[in-house]
């Protein structure tokens, strides 16, 4: 799904309401809360907003798609005749709620969601292969045969005469934009080493 497609669902949202009788209630969509959009819809004392927001969790981003209904009583007698009235979004009676959640990373190709637990699911995937790519607690069974040039490379970087393999706690390669390459890092008993 693209982020074009998130907002047609939005459009189709609000048009449904209207459709049903609800019209645009302007005087309780003042401020910002850090939504994306919003729009309140009102039908006799009963106000809706219908929003888009952000939502960040275990660094990533979703897109969130809400439906809920104004728990304000004063704002239900008075959100026809005062243009001051606010409607706190995280006070809302959640009607509907859908989440979408943005499949990569990557700045350059970032229009790619998948909703739901299907996009939870993907994320852990995802989150997995990285982590199986990159990372590895026990360098041995990753780096086997490369154990005396990553002691050599260490001791060349701290500057020692000896260091033990054994001193070495973890070692993952990851991808550096800057230098457009892999680098290795080794993490050890006391320092976290960058090997060019």
């Amino acid at each position: 799904m693209r982020y074009a497609d998130i907002s047609k669902l939005y459009t189709d949202k609000v048009a449904e309401y209207m459709a049903n009788g609800y019209a645009i209630n302007i005087n309780t969509m003042a401020g910002h809360q850090g939504e994306i959009v919003k729009i309140d819809l009102r039908k006799g004392t009963e106000v809706v907003r219908v929003l888009l927001e952000t939502e960040h969790r275990n660094f990533r981003d979703a897109v969130v798609l809400t439906v809920g209904r104004n728990q304000d009583e004063r704002i239900a007698t008075e959100a026809n005749s005062r243009r001051d009235l606010t409607i706190w979004t995280n006070r809302l009676e959640v009607i509907e709620q859908r989440t979408f959640w943005q499949m990569n990373r990557n700045w350059r190709d970032i229009d790619f969601y998948l909703e739901g637990a299907a996009g939870e699911e993907a994320i852990k995937k995802q989150e997995k292969r990285m982590e199986t790519r990159y990372f590895n607690e026990h360098p041995s069974r990753q780096f086997e045969g490369m154990e005396k040039v990553m002691v050599k490379a260490v001791k060349r970087h701290l500057n020692r005469r000896s260091f033990k393999s054994q001193n070495i706690k973890k070692v993952w390669k990851t991808w550096d934009n800057s230098e457009g390459r892999y680098l290795y890092k080794v993490q050890t008993l006391k320092h976290t080493i960058v090997l060019h």
